[in-house]
């Protein structure tokens, strides 16, 4: 049925799945053997399983349907907006107005829980990864989480079902550990806020001229939680002290989750402000219509914030993508429509954009429109 998780003992279940191997580094779980010691596998807790074992050359496991477990069809979502409009005529040739939208959605996404294999963070040194060769579970465990096999206060592992048998060869007890912490939801909230203010003065003056001044500003603020991700060092701490119960993950404190998968909060924001201005004006009429001309100015900002989630590269399952930038662009622009006869109408524009990065850009254009009957027109530039 291509469900792995209801027949391999391989797989990263809430269930444990431990086989023996060597430990080459007794402080650092992750220095774990290249080989493993038979073919056989140990389920921690298999009297814990609600959904019944499986047996396979490999050992006896649980069944697990991750995918109807954790999975939903659809996440919670909640939206809401408000927006509104005013405008005043300040005399007989101007007019203002004001506009303004706010908007809110929030998504709440269930996911699988996190794996204890896991590859490095994205920029981080190869050792911190968990999968290669794997993280493993060590023979002793004490208060302070290192040094424990010459410790005082060492105690065998209770996670470890070697650590009896290798009480005097710890480094050939540990037990590499495939498993996912099913007693952490997994899933992240996304809460987006979105702002928008427009406003503007159109009026007229000397008979004929039109002339408009607008602005807008706008800002995107995104907040992101995310639920489940495993902090490198806590898990490492974890499990040489054996504070995290993974025979009976139920058992785990509050506190103890809440240490290996703190939930990580990134906020992040764009946004962008402008100005534009332009007159017009009627110049003469032509044998198809008058002749008309614009100019007019423009000065926009833009800026991104896109923070990243894994900055300290201390978590595992987390991106660490990030984007940053801001710039503002200065535009004059010109447009000049003659309707040479009512058959033929020219257009000549262009527009100069100078950039805060350091480069201009000019873009001129010229168009013809040709109406032989009213049925069709044809266009080039």
């Amino acid at each position: 049925d291509q469900n792995a998780a209801d027949s391999s003992m391989t797989q990263q279940v809430p269930t444990a799945y431990v086989t023996r191997t060597t430990q080459t580094d007794l402080n650092n779980p992750r220095a774990g053997g290249t080989t493993n010691f038979g073919s056989q596998f140990l389920a921690l807790g298999l009297a814990n399983c609600t959904g019944g074992t499986f047996t396979v050359a490999a050992g006896t496991g649980c069944r697990y349907d991750l995918t109807d477990r954790y999975r939903q069809l659809q996440p919670f979502q909640e939206k809401y907006s408000v927006n509104g409009r005013i405008s005043v005529r300040l005399s007989d040739s101007i007019e203002a107005y004001l506009t303004g939208s706010y908007s809110r959605s929030y998504v709440r996404i269930q996911g699988l829980p996190t794996g204890i294999r896991q590859t490095q963070p994205f920029g981080s040194a190869p050792t911190l990864a968990s999968n290669n060769p794997g993280i493993v579970l060590p023979v002793y465990i004490c208060a302070a989480g290192t040094n424990c096999a010459t410790a005082a206060d060492r105690q065998l592992n209770p996670n470890n079902p070697y650590a009896a048998a290798y009480a005097a060869d710890p480094a050939n007890g540990a037990a590499r550990i495939y498993y996912a912490f099913g007693d952490i939801p997994g899933g992240s909230e996304r809460s987006n806020e979105v702002y928008r203010f427009t406003g503007g003065l159109n009026g007229t003056f000397g008979g004929d001229w039109n002339w408009r001044v607008e602005g807008v500003y706008a800002r995107d603020e995104l907040r992101l939680t995310q639920h489940g991700t495993i902090n490198i060092a806590a898990l490492m701490r974890a499990i040489n002290t054996g504070s995290y119960n993974f025979v009976n993950p139920q058992l785990n404190s509050q506190a103890t989750r809440d240490a290996i998968s703190p939930d990580r909060t990134t906020p992040s924001f764009s946004q962008m402000y402008a100005v534009d201005a332009s007159v017009t004006k009627t110049l003469f009429e032509l044998p198809g219509g008058p002749l008309q001309v614009a100019v007019g100015g423009q000065v926009r900002h833009e800026e991104l914030e896109n923070n990243n989630q894994n900055a300290a590269l201390d978590t595992y399952a987390l991106t660490t993508a990030s984007a940053f930038g801001k710039h503002t662009v200065s535009a004059a622009y010109f447009e000049i429509d003659a309707p040479i006869v009512k058959q033929l109408e020219a257009s000549v524009s262009g527009r100069y954009d100078h950039y805060s990065e350091g480069f201009n850009h000019f873009s001129p254009k010229v168009g013809l429109k040709f109406t032989p009957i009213k049925e069709l027109a044809i266009r080039g530039t």
